[in-house]
């Protein structure tokens, strides 16, 4: 297996994300011979459609718009994460549009996935306060591991309460679409099948989404493909998947028994630098 590329940290993040494993959010997760299945609950992301009243460069929109609905995910399972900021001020067409506008000179002409993983790491670290630090983010392209281990590290990533976009390419190539992901079922036996969970900003209703589910398959290849399906007498964009950006959250503020575990050590730390200065200057 090829290790995908990730932004990680060293023995420091370790730490952090031990003191703040206990606001991590469990989803659903069956790892068995016959299935891989994980899922994270829909109603806690956003549901904005890129064709909401007020997004501008609609067409192009949809990072932008599932950008924001992959943050208020964030925000419902960690709320005070964008402090002051409520949600129904980040659930909103301004924020869609502050992203397009902070991450592209002149026109908006839509963003490749490396645009979006660039643009996450900004937002969030611009606006999250210091007691918190995203950590996971990962750009991947899904043939270097093969559609099996490709489902199963995506199930696994919602297990962990990580919010997942994937770039879903139309067949034959061409502009890319980037969608949230809710949940995946895959069933390994013969040359695999099984099903996604979706939250589509392409699929209008009014300006707002519905998830829906599409079934997704090995390609020869050895990727995973999404086929297209029809909600709302719209048809949803088919194609494989190419790539992801997940992140998560963990609050770094420690409790008191770790704060002073920390300030006891750094105590002891200082002491005995003091006790080698007072013996080499004896």
């Amino acid at each position: 297996m090829i290790k995908k590329a990730t932004v990680r940290g060293g023995p420091l993040l370790a730490l952090l994300l031990m003191v703040g494993a206990g606001t991590a959010l469990k989803a659903d997760y069956i790892n068995s011979a016959a299935v891989i299945s994980g899922s994270e609950k829909s109603d806690l992301f956003g549901n904005l459609s890129q064709y909401a009243d007020g997004i501008d460069n609609q067409a192009l929109a949809c990072g932008p718009t599932a950008s924001i609905n992959s943050l208020t995910f964030l925000l419902n399972t960690h709320p005070g994460l964008f402090a002051p900021m409520s949600l129904a001020q980040l659930d909103s067409a301004a924020q869609v549009n502050q992203m397009e506008k902070d991450t592209q000179d002149g026109a908006f002409a839509g963003w490749t996935l490396q645009e979006m993983y660039a643009a996450k790491q900004a937002y969030l670290k611009n606006n999250t306060p210091t007691s918190y630090i995203y950590v996971g983010m990962t750009n991947w392209k899904s043939k270097e591991i093969g559609a099996e281990d490709s489902a199963k590290d995506l199930a696994q990533l919602l297990e962990m309460g990580e919010d997942v976009e994937l770039q879903i390419t139309p067949p034959g190539g061409g502009l890319g679409h980037i969608v949230d992901l809710t949940g995946i079922t895959w069933d390994p036996t013969g040359k695999g099948s099984g099903t996604i969970s979706l939250m589509d900003s392409l699929i209008d209703d009014d300006g707002k989404i519905d998830p829906y589910t599409a079934d997704i398959s090995a390609s020869a290849d050895g990727y995973l493909n999404v086929a297209s399906t029809t909600v709302d007498d719209q048809s949803t964009q088919g194609g494989t998947i190419t790539g992801y950006v997940e992140e998560s959250v963990v609050r770094v503020t420690p409790e008191p028994s770790t704060t002073w575990l920390l300030l006891s050590g750094l105590a002891g730390l200082l002491g005995y630098d003091h006790w080698k200065r007072r013996r080499a200057v004896d």
